[in-house]
């Protein structure tokens, strides 16, 4: 029988957490969690190469217009600093990075897949707004930026992707003025909706998320690498109610993350029986779905066990 692994932060003693099927790995995914900083996290890790497979071609297209609309909100969370140079890691189609130059900020991206580099060129790239400085795709190491150079870097539902967080944010430290912003937006595997739908939970979302944080371990996490926590919002309308709503119909059986991919146009109601099936289904129960979504989020953010939270951190004085 093996031994559990040790953290990948701290290097301190784990214990098995939770273990799903995966039909696009094709085997059981488990995680494991931290016993000294409550780090949970899947092992063993998937391969680069592995890693990139989980990511269709239409995953950095621009969203729709409900889920533009909601992302809107990513930018009240900085607009009430002092404008700056800004650096959006893992910007994917560019929204925010654009929407945050038409703030008056120096807006600055980076996205390191093949296939975001790939989008950029053919769509994005002539639409960016004339404060958008530049859009790098490389590591974020790898870009040698200046010491002290941006005043904000945002990670956008970016740091469960990642093998391991300690190097990005690292670099992050060094690379921000002092006291400046960094903003981390991430699941929450603490969230009564992960307590309730489990393997089930729409955020959960294996192979694609690896590390998996709660307000407490990225706080520890954050403050051990030189920032202190100035703020955590336990409430996100674009992320929250929907996450709640997709891992009801999860439950109740329909096709995995349906309406998700009906969204994201990965998929056509009408391509199949099935898919018509599950999409009249959806509709049938959605006027009593979405209202219980609302309803749902608003009290697990109240309890402060939402499905995401955000945490804005500053650059501690050395």
């Amino acid at each position: 029988m093996s031994k559990n692994p040790f953290c990948l932060v701290c290097n301190s003693q784990t214990k098995f957490f939770f273990e799903k099927f995966v039909s696009e790995t094709n085997s059981e995914i488990k995680l494991f969690k931290c016993l000294k900083c409550g780090l949970v996290f899947v092992h063993p890790m998937p391969e680069a190469e592995k890693i990139q497979s989980f990511y269709d071609s239409n995953y950095y297209e621009k969203p729709g217009f409900l889920v533009s609309f909601l992302q809107k909100f990513r930018v009240k969370k900085l607009v009430r600093f002092p404008k700056g140079k800004l650096l959006d890691v893992g910007c994917g189609n560019c929204s925010f990075v654009n929407a945050m130059a038409e703030k008056d900020w120096e807006s600055f991206g980076l996205d390191v897949s093949a296939e975001s580099e790939k989008h950029f060129s053919k769509k994005v790239k002539n639409s960016l707004h004339a404060n958008v400085k530049k859009i790098y795709f490389k590591p974020l190491k790898e870009n040698n930026f200046s010491g002290n150079f941006f005043d904000a870097v945002t990670f956008w539902h970016v740091l469960e992707h990642l093998t391991d967080p300690v190097p990005e944010l690292n670099e992050t430290k060094r690379i921000l003025k002092k006291q400046g912003k960094l903003l981390i937006a991430v699941p929450n595997i603490e969230s009564f909706s992960f307590r309730i739908f489990g393997k089930n939970w729409f955020h959960l979302d294996l192979p694609r998320h690896l590390i998996h944080f709660s307000p407490e371990s990225l706080s520890k996490l954050l403050e051990s690498k030189g920032f202190k926590v100035k703020k955590i919002s336990y409430f996100s309308l674009e992320h929250d109610p929907f996450g709640v709503f997709q891992s009801i119909y999860n439950s109740l059986g329909f096709k995995w993350n349906f309406f998700h991919n009906l969204l994201r146009k990965r998929i056509s109601p009408f391509s199949s029986l099935g898919n018509f099936i599950n999409f009249l289904f959806t509709l049938i129960l959605f006027p009593i779905v979405l209202p219980v979504s609302f309803i749902l989020s608003f009290i697990f953010s109240l309890l402060k066990k939402p499905d995401t939270f955000t945490l804005i951190a500053e650059k501690k004085f050395s």
